[in-house]
């Protein structure tokens, strides 16, 4: 029976010894002989040449493990290869179901020019009213008797100081007291009709009440304002009759195309 004991400690020997164990054949010729181990497998193409039987036995039997274990090495690398096979295949379907997306880049670049339709002060520019700075705001100050119209010809103006024509429009943002408050009743219309440079009225922004309720005007169409040139805000106020001193403030903005 073989030793154990007498192979040499390496991974070559401890692999072959695995093999003999399993042979019955060299368990059998073996029985009497107390050999040691200290061949490698790649030692099997160098047989003892002693001339006896039991050599020619020890020599099969390297040449079997040898064959036996090239056959473990041929099983190994196969199912390497079909793990490798596997996890490429892992890897390429991880890919193809991966969300793909991408990026792209904006840089604006804002640089700060002036406006090219601004308000002006018209003829009727009443006291107590405030161009801003840039002429993109101005707050009017107005007017209203009770009973009785007070009209202002030509409060404002709109300009256009461009080469090229532009549209604008008038749009409703708010007016206070809100409706419910009682001193809405106090005010019976506050109308602002936009006329071009010949006096024709182009569009009509009319602020009515009925009791505590503002009947606001809807946004006008866009009117088209020619270069170099100056549009005309005709303005109409009137009170209730017997209405008190009160304040409405309005604020109407200017679209421009």
């Amino acid at each position: 029976m073989v030793r154990r004991n007498h192979l040499p400690i390496d991974p070559c020997s401890r692999i072959l010894c695995h093999a003999i164990q399993l042979d019955p054949e060299l368990h059998a010729s073996n029985n009497a002989a107390d050999k040691p181990a200290d061949f490698c497998l790649r030692d099997r193409a160098k047989p003892h040449h002693s001339g006896t039987t039991g050599n020619h036995q020890e020599t099969a039997t390297q040449k079997e493990g040898g064959d036996s274990m090239n056959l473990r090495n041929n099983r190994f690398a196969k199912k390497s290869v079909k793990l490798l096979i596997l996890l490429l295949s892992s890897l390429l379907i991880a890919s193809a179901s991966a969300a793909v997306y991408y990026s792209m880049i904006m840089q604006p670049s804002v640089t700060v020019t002036g406006a090219t339709i601004v308000f002006a002060n018209g003829n009727d520019w009443p006291s107590g009213s405030t161009m801003g700075s840039n002429s993109t705001w101005v707050s009017l100050a107005l007017k209203a008797y009770p009973n009785a119209t007070l009209v202002y010809d030509q409060p404002l103006n709109i300009s256009n100081t461009d080469s090229a024509s532009h549209q604008f429009r008038l749009r409703h943002i708010s007016i206070m007291p809100a409706t419910g408050n009682a001193q809405v009743a106090n005010f019976t219309f506050f109308n602002f009709v936009v006329e071009n440079a010949s006096g024709a009225a182009q569009a009509s922004f009319n602020y009515t009440t009925t009791g505590t309720t503002w009947n606001t005007p809807t946004t006008t169409s866009y009117m088209t304002l020619p270069a170099n040139t100056q549009w005309i805000v005709y303005v109409e106020t009137k009170a209730a009759a017997g209405a008190n001193d009160v304040t409405a403030a309005l604020e109407i903005a200017v679209d421009i195309q």
